[in-house]
């Protein structure tokens, strides 16, 4: 037990010097553990939001954690008070546009904080009610432009409407799209306001919320133009407006949207420059344009220039990663970049 409170959970990179090149080794970083040790409730990081109160909130497997900057308040469930959080493995964290924090979990349907009473108000799959949540594992969460909540399920995509706290499963056009029974894994817009979908072995969905047109992406046995899985974890676009797809087994992929088509980056062990590992969980580009990518194994910084990769790992700075799994990656309005490990 003892060996576990001392795993390292988060990493805070302070970026002290940098030269406004992309290079990782142009940075000066310094480096901040934050362990169980300080509070945090469990070593598994699925998901980091930062409220517009400057809170910071981490979903754990063993709970929802808030940060002050100082220490952390863990909200757990109590099986004898209502009110508290349904369950204690947390998927994803959102922030409506009102303020509000939704937290979705695995298993326990999604939950509402309310700031006020310090409680949760929970939202569970009940038969007996159809305006009622479809399924109580909740994969991801994403509010529409609109104002509608998308919430993700193992069971597929319901649409929340926040002033009314009703459910509705989301109902197909084509006999082509199956994303009110499919396992929905992430949700994202990009600059253009298009929706994308992703989905566990049901490849990705793209939404033009112009038009209402939906169009399927899947992989083609063959075809190096299209996906290269269907199995997609995240989303995530650039500063450029490049849209990037992390896949479970097919590494990243990069989309062009003038063909239609993608271009992949698989790991190679015969080359240093390659992404480490193909199971891609995480992305983000910091404020100083660097594009981190998190796998199943390594944190990788992406020079899309060159299109070489560098391991994290590899640079040689004095730290050691207790899990290589990078599960989430964050950089919050002071310029600290946090770092989650599975």
């Amino acid at each position: 037990m003892d060996g576990i409170l001392k795993v390292t959970l988060l990493f805070l990179f302070s970026f002290l010097v940098f030269s406004g090149q992309s290079n990782a080794q142009e940075m000066s970083i310094r480096f901040e553990q934050i362990t169980t040790q300080d509070g945090l409730s469990q070593s598994t990081i699925n998901d980091i939001l930062q409220d517009s109160r400057g809170f910071l909130w981490f979903a754990t497997e063993d709970g929802l954690n808030r940060y002050d900057g100082y220490e952390f308040k863990v909200y757990r469930n109590d099986p004898y008070d209502p009110f508290s959080i349904s369950s204690n493995q947390i998927s994803s964290i959102l922030e409506d546009k009102e303020g509000a924090i939704w937290v979705g979990t695995k298993g326990g349907g999604l939950n509402k904080f309310d700031r006020d009473q310090d409680r949760f108000l929970r939202f569970q799959h009940d038969n007996s009610d159809i305006t009622s949540i479809n399924h109580n594992y909740i994969t991801t969460l994403f509010q529409d432009p609109i104002g509608v909540i998308l919430v993700g399920t193992q069971s597929g995509l319901n649409i929340l409407n926040p002033r009314t706290n009703t459910f509705s499963v989301y109902k197909e056009v084509d006999d082509h799209v199956n994303l009110s029974t499919a396992n929905i894994t992430t949700v994202f817009k990009d600059s253009n306001s298009f929706i994308w979908v992703g989905t566990a072995d049901d490849g990705l969905y793209s939404f033009d919320r112009k038009t209402f047109a939906i169009k399927h992406y899947s992989n083609v046995p063959g075809d190096l133009t299209t996906i290269s899985d269907n199995w997609i974890v995240s989303i995530y676009e650039d500063k450029k407006r490049t849209l990037w797809i992390g896949t479970q087994s097919g590494g990243l992929n990069k989309f062009d949207p003038l063909s239609n088509t993608f271009s992949s980056f698989k790991a190679n062990p015969g080359d240093r420059n390659s992404i480490s590992n193909n199971w891609v969980l995480s992305m983000f580009e910091d404020s100083r344009g660097t594009f981190w990518v998190g796998t199943l194994n390594g944190l990788n910084i992406l020079d899309r220039d060159s299109e070489n990769f560098t391991n994290f790992m590899e640079l040689n700075y004095p730290i050691n990663l207790s899990n290589n799994s990078i599960t989430s990656l964050f950089e919050d309005r002071s310029g600290v970049f946090w770092v989650g490990t599975q």
